[in-house]
C-alpha cells in the first residue's frame, strides 16, 4: 500500500524450519512470508555482529571482568564467524541496487573462524584479564539459564541462547568479498571498544540491568 517496490531482510545464519530452536525459527518463518510476496526480495542471513552495542562480545567481556571463572556452554568447540556491524551496513547498502540478487538467500559472514573457546581467550586479551575456562555440560547449563530467567528481566543467557551456543554459526558460500566486492574487518584488532566494560558494568548486566552505554538495547 505505501509503494514498496524492494524488500531486504536481515535474516540470521542457521534460521530452520525445526521449531526447537524458537529464535532461528522465528527467522525461518519471517523468510518465508518475504519469498511468498509480490514484492521483488532478496534475504541475508548474517553471522554474529561485532561492534560498539553488540550484545554477544560485550557479555562476553562482562564475564571475564567479573570472575577469572568462565563458564563456556558445552566443549567450546562451537564455531563462529563474526561479522562487522559496519560490514553488514555496507552489505545492506549495496543490496539496495542489487536487483540482480532478487529470490535469493545469501548467507554473509567475516573473514575468520574462531571456536567459542577461542572468542572468549580472544575477549580476555582484549580488556586485559587472566581468566579459566569452566566448561559446564549443556543440561546444566540449560537448567541454570531457565532458572535466572524467572528472576531478571534480562538474563545473561537465555535457555535458546545456552543452545545456539553449542551451535556452529559459520555462512555457506557465497561470500561478502564475492557478493559485493569487498573484504569484510577482521574481529582481532577491532574489539577495542570492549575496553569500556568496566568491573561494574560487569555485576550490572549479571543482576539483569543494561548498561546504556555498553549494549544498544
Amino acid at each position: 500500500d505505501a509503494g514498496v517496490q524492494r524488500f531486504i531482510y536481515v535474516s540470521a545464519l542457521g534460521a530452520t524450519s525445526d521449531p526447537v530452536h524458537p529464535y532461528l525459527y522465528s527467522k525461518w518463518m519471517a523468510e518465508e512470508e518475504v519469498h511468498r510476496s509480490p514484492i521483488p526480495s532478496v534475504v541475508l542471513r548474517f553471522a554474529n555482529a561485532f561492534g560498539p552495542g553488540d550484545v554477544f562480545l560485550n557479555l562476553m567481556a562482562a564475564q571475564a571482568k567479573l570472575s577469572p571463572l568462565v563458564p563456556v556452554a558445552g566443549a567450546g568447540t562451537a564455531q563462529f564467524q563474526p561479522i562487522a556491524v559496519s560490514d553488514i551496513a555496507r552489505c545492506l547498502i549495496l543490496a539496495c541496487d542489487r536487483w540482480d540478487l532478487d529470490g535469493s538467500t545469501l548467507e554473509l559472514a567475516g573473514p575468520d573462524l574462531y571456536s567459542y573457546d577461542q572468542l572468549v581467550d580472544l575477549v580476555a586479551e582484549t580488556v586485559g584479564v587472566r581468566i579459566t575456562k569452566v566448561h559446564v555440560p549443556p543440561r546444566i547449563m540449560g537448567a541454570f539459564a531457565r532458572s535466572i530467567g524467572y528472576m531478571m528481566k534480562h538474563p545473561i543467557v537465555t535457555p535458546g541462547e545456552a543452545r545456539l551456543l553449542l551451535m556452529d554459526n559459520v555462512a555457506a558460500p557465497p561470500s561478502v568479498e564475492k557478493v559485493f566486492g569487498f573484504r569484510p574487518s577482521a574481529l582481532e584488532g577491532n574489539l577495542g571498544y570492549l575496553r569500556g566494560v568496566g568491573w561494574l558494568d560487569a555485576v550490572r548486566l549479571h543482576l539483569g540491568s543494561t548498561p546504556v552505554h555498553i549494549l544498544d538495547w
